[in-house]
Protein backbone atom coordinates (compact mmCIF):
# COMPACT_ATOMS: atom_id res chain seq x y z
CA UNK A 1 0.00 0.00 0.00
CA UNK A 2 1.24 3.24 -0.79
CA UNK A 3 0.70 4.60 2.75
CA UNK A 4 3.09 2.44 4.13
CA UNK A 5 5.67 2.68 1.25
CA UNK A 6 5.70 6.18 2.04
CA UNK A 7 6.11 5.87 5.76
CA UNK A 8 3.13 6.07 7.29
CA UNK A 9 3.17 2.35 8.48
CA UNK A 10 2.66 3.39 12.07
CA UNK A 11 -0.76 5.40 11.26
CA UNK A 12 -2.27 1.33 10.90
CA UNK A 13 -1.27 0.39 14.51
CA UNK A 14 -4.38 2.53 15.60
CA UNK A 15 -6.82 1.73 12.10
CA UNK A 16 -7.31 -1.36 10.12
CA UNK A 17 -7.74 0.54 6.95
CA UNK A 18 -6.88 3.50 5.17
CA UNK A 19 -10.85 3.75 4.87
CA UNK A 20 -10.87 3.70 8.94
CA UNK A 21 -8.08 6.06 8.92
CA UNK A 22 -9.44 8.70 6.67
CA UNK A 23 -13.29 8.38 8.41
CA UNK A 24 -11.42 9.25 11.76
CA UNK A 25 -9.61 12.16 10.12
CA UNK A 26 -11.79 13.63 8.16
CA UNK A 27 -15.29 12.88 9.88
CA UNK A 28 -16.96 15.23 8.04
CA UNK A 29 -17.02 13.49 4.35
CA UNK A 30 -18.84 10.56 3.71
CA UNK A 31 -16.63 7.77 3.10
CA UNK A 32 -17.74 5.35 1.21
CA UNK A 33 -15.51 1.86 2.58
CA UNK A 34 -16.65 -0.16 -0.61
CA UNK A 35 -14.24 2.58 -2.94
CA UNK A 36 -11.12 1.27 -0.99
CA UNK A 37 -8.70 -1.28 -2.52
CA UNK A 38 -8.45 -3.15 0.26
CA UNK A 39 -11.82 -4.76 -0.95
CA UNK A 40 -12.83 -5.82 2.98
CA UNK A 41 -16.28 -3.79 4.22
CA UNK A 42 -16.80 -3.26 8.12
CA UNK A 43 -18.66 -5.84 9.90
CA UNK A 44 -22.02 -5.30 10.03
CA UNK A 45 -21.93 -2.60 7.86
CA UNK A 46 -25.00 -4.15 5.55
CA UNK A 47 -27.17 -4.27 8.67
CA UNK A 48 -27.19 -0.57 8.46
CA UNK A 49 -30.35 0.66 6.33
CA UNK A 50 -28.71 3.54 5.30
CA UNK A 51 -25.66 1.87 3.89
CA UNK A 52 -28.11 -0.90 1.39
CA UNK A 53 -29.71 2.61 0.46
CA UNK A 54 -26.82 4.28 -0.33
CA UNK A 55 -25.26 1.45 -2.24
CA UNK A 56 -28.86 1.10 -4.61
CA UNK A 57 -28.76 4.88 -4.96
CA UNK A 58 -25.48 4.73 -6.50
CA UNK A 59 -25.96 2.21 -8.04
CA UNK A 60 -29.00 3.21 -10.17
CA UNK A 61 -27.17 6.56 -10.86
CA UNK A 62 -24.12 3.81 -12.44
CA UNK A 63 -26.91 2.22 -14.26
CA UNK A 64 -28.61 5.60 -15.22
CA UNK A 65 -31.84 4.81 -13.61
CA UNK A 66 -33.58 7.75 -12.61
CA UNK A 67 -36.89 6.23 -11.89
CA UNK A 68 -37.84 4.74 -8.52
CA UNK A 69 -39.98 2.40 -10.06
CA UNK A 70 -37.45 1.22 -11.94
CA UNK A 71 -35.18 1.07 -8.42
CA UNK A 72 -37.22 -0.65 -6.89
CA UNK A 73 -37.97 -3.33 -9.46
CA UNK A 74 -34.36 -3.55 -9.61
CA UNK A 75 -33.75 -3.84 -5.36
CA UNK A 76 -36.38 -6.69 -5.49
CA UNK A 77 -34.71 -8.26 -8.00
CA UNK A 78 -31.49 -8.00 -6.64
CA UNK A 79 -32.49 -8.99 -3.13
CA UNK A 80 -34.19 -12.50 -4.29
CA UNK A 81 -31.08 -13.18 -6.76
CA UNK A 82 -29.18 -12.98 -3.87
CA UNK A 83 -31.31 -14.69 -1.25
CA UNK A 84 -31.49 -17.40 -3.99
CA UNK A 85 -27.49 -17.61 -4.55
CA UNK A 86 -26.48 -17.47 -0.58
CA UNK A 87 -29.56 -19.86 0.13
Amino acid sequence: MQVIKMGGGALFLDYASLGELLASVYPEYPWDPRRFSEGRIPPRYWNNVTHQRQFLEALAKDLGINDVNTTLSLSLSLSLSLSLFCA
